[in-house]
């Protein structure tokens, strides 16, 4: 029993304030976040170029990993500038003083979600110089 009394006090020493003294929170690379980000960029820019085009949107088997790899490839608040290649690939449209570049996606049928059929990712662009300003995604339900 003494045993496990030990060892709760050194766990909490290990996760509270007194812990962090000697366990310091890991801080993010950001050499490492950036090249993360580029190779995001190149893997959406390759699924866009090589997905096939059906009407509005692009045909694509995993939803869920293009919207993964989508939201890696851009940081709120970075210049736009730094975005050329790839926000050139989406529909851009104005809207308030805000530039939406949006891309449509086909979902393949989800016995969850049976009347979901696009997948949409927007990226608001806005300010001077221009920068990120949000992040979003939508389904249609028709």
């Amino acid at each position: 029993m003494r045993g496990m009394t030990v060892l709760f006090i050194l766990s909490c020493f290990a996760c509270g304030g007194c812990g962090s003294r000697f366990f310091p929170a890991r801080q993010p690379d950001p050499a490492r976040q950036e090249a993360e980000r580029r190779k995001a960029q190149e893997q959406f820019l390759a699924i866009v170029r090589t997905a096939r085009k059906a009407g509005i949107g692009y045909v694509v088997t995993d939803p869920h990993e293009v919207t993964r790899t989508w939201a890696k490839c851009f940081t709120k608040g970075d210049l736009a500038a730094n975005y050329t290649a790839i926000l050139g690939t989406g529909r851009k449209e104005v809207v308030d003083r805000l530039t939406d570049y949006e891309w449509c996606f086909w979902l393949p049928y989800d016995p969850k979600s049976p009347d979901s059929m696009l997948l949409f990712l927007d990226v608001y662009v806005g300010g001077d110089p221009p920068r990120i300003q949000d992040l979003r995604t939508a389904r249609s339900m028709d």
